[in-house]
């Protein structure tokens, strides 16, 4: 069965009828019928009803003409995809970042241009990257936490749990605390998530506590950076502050004391019909990424 028959049966169905069809291909009307009815003595069913005034799809007509269009599509997208491989590949694509995001991310593009350099990303930083992926125009974005139902492709690429942690000039001032109940004697800074919870209660695989949060944030960076600077004990993410402990910026004060891991997710529409340059990209990053995390 030829490409060209399942195209000229498209245009049929989305023209509505032979004659439309045969004006824009400046074929006489008769051949396009009789094309047409070629394809269905070939495929063995009726496609149209015919009338002297209407021509309209059987209900096997509707169904091949789904079918139909979705295969010429991809078929479409896979000629566009080698033609665009066997040149530079261009295109822009939106990554959505996580507020969180550090100079990590950055050198991870830094990489992929290298590589694809007529490609140009977007790093678009939001807290919502997940459920609003599509209103914010995302290509692919970093999601962490709880999933909802989405027609999104969710691929995991790490998982983190919390430490507390605290600067080296927060010890020397205030002492190392010994366990979990030394906590509520001390300072320390708590996230305020979108929902409005206050998490003032610090979970870990081996017991909790309630702590004294004289300092509040709904931004992790914020939180991070009022750690650093010695004013409070944070519970942090190990993604966030791995990087600043293998520095000495920052001590894991309580190493014996972690929280449940968290998965963190590369999220991205369904891949059919993506432009190269999103495919690119996103492979890159399921490959490179967990090598950072």
């Amino acid at each position: 069965m030829r490409t060209e028959s399942l195209s000229l049966f498209i245009s049929v169905v989305e023209h509505g009828s032979f004659s439309a069809v045969a004006k824009i291909l400046e074929l006489p009307r008769a051949n396009v019928s009789r094309r047409i009815a070629e394809l269905e003595q070939e495929l063995g069913v009726t496609l149209f009803n015919r009338t002297t005034r209407h021509l309209s799809l059987t209900p096997l007509g509707q169904l091949y003409y789904n079918d139909v269009t979705v295969a010429m599509n991809a078929l479409t997208q896979a000629q566009s995809n080698l033609t665009q491989a066997t040149q530079a590949p261009s295109g822009r694509v939106k990554w959505g970042l996580p507020p969180t995001a550090d100079i990590r991310t950055t050198q991870l593009v830094a990489d992929f241009q290298a590589l694809y350099p007529d490609i140009d990303v977007e790093m678009f930083v939001t807290s919502d990257s997940y459920s609003n992926f599509f209103r914010l125009g995302l290509d692919v974005a970093i999601h962490a936490g709880e999933l909802t139902p989405s027609d999104l492709v969710v691929h995991k690429i790490a998982e983190s749990s919390n430490r507390i942690v605290a600067s080296p000039e927060f010890i020397e001032s205030h002492g190392r605390p010994l366990d979990l109940n030394s906590l509520q004697a001390l300072p320390c800074v708590c996230i305020r998530w979108p929902q409005g919870v206050l998490e003032d209660v610090w979970v870990t695989q081996n017991g909790q506590v309630k702590v004294r949060p004289t300092l509040a944030t709904n931004s992790l960076e914020l939180l991070l950076k009022i750690v650093l600077q010695g004013r409070a004990i944070g519970f942090l993410p190990e993604l966030l502050a791995l990087p600043h402990i293998q520095q000495g910026e920052l001590i894991d004060v309580l190493p014996a004391y972690v929280s449940t891991p968290m998965d963190a997710y590369l999220v991205y529409p369904k891949r059919d019909g993506l432009p190269l340059a999103n495919q690119l990209f996103i492979d890159f990053l399921k490959t490179e990424l967990p090598k950072q995390l």
